[in-house]
């Protein structure tokens, strides 16, 4: 909400309310012409956010399995194949292949060690891992174990984003009756491939249908914030890009 109220210069002046009690919409600003309500959401590849997730738990599993043997802490990146497709039945499977790999290649104190797939033992080294880089630093106070990835931007998503604003359109009844206005921020993290969007002006010019008095979208990444146009605006033929 921050990186919007700075990216978006109409955003109202007043008191926000965004604590934990806050719902329906995430956030209040109450401004001297009334109560603004700003429901937040972010805009996801559903299935690429189901697999991260999954690679993530095994990651984790595997971590915690480490973990349980006392040995040093050690900052880990494990790249995976692109194909790879983990779930809660596999997942024990790969975590224990993983956490053995890991603690049967520790590296020297302060040093590097790259572990490259030799596509020879599947049961040590699993296919779905492609590459595991692991450093040991006595400045680690605790293991970081992460998995780097990258992906391609989406530009043409005016379908997913329709989606995003019919599924809250459906849910505005139940939302602050003492709002002057309605506002949805639907934001692009950026962070994963999953959330990689950065929208093509074909879809910012695009005229979407909401019930919300306005529709905005946020790169957060660029923090760059632009209003889309809704129909309940007359959809004008040049939309305000911000």
């Amino acid at each position: 909400m921050e990186v919007f109220k700075s990216a978006f210069p109409g955003f109202p002046s007043g008191e926000l309310i965004a604590d934990e009690a806050q719902e329906r919409p995430d956030i209040i600003v109450v401004s001297a012409q009334g109560r603004v309500g700003i429901e937040v959401t972010c805009i996801l590849d559903e299935s690429l956010k189901r697999a991260e997730s999954e690679s993530q738990a095994m990651v984790d599993m595997a971590l915690s399995l480490y973990e349980k043997r006392k040995l040093p802490n050690l900052k880990l990146g494990v790249f995976l194949g692109a194909e790879t497709a983990f779930n809660k039945q596999n997942r024990t499977i790969f975590a224990t292949a993983l956490a053995e790999l890991v603690a049967a290649n520790i590296p020297a104190p302060n040093d590097f060690a790259e572990l490259e797939n030799d596509w020879d033992n599947p049961r040590v080294f699993p296919f779905e891992i492609h590459s595991v880089s692991i450093f040991r630093h006595a400045v680690l106070k605790r293991n970081y174990w992460t998995i780097p990835s990258a992906g391609c931007c989406r530009e043409s998503i005016a379908r997913e984003l329709r989606e995003t604003i019919t599924k809250k359109d459906a849910r505005i009844r139940g939302y602050d009756a003492g709002c002057a206005a309605l506002w949805l921020l639907i934001v692009a993290e950026n962070g994963s491939p999953s959330g990689f969007f950065d929208p093509s002006e074909a879809t910012l010019s695009h005229c979407y249908a909401s019930s919300f008095d306005r529709v905005f979208f946020l790169e957060l990444f660029k923090r760059k914030a632009s209003e889309l146009r809704i129909a309940k605006q007359g959809c004008p033929t040049t939309p305000q890009i911000l």
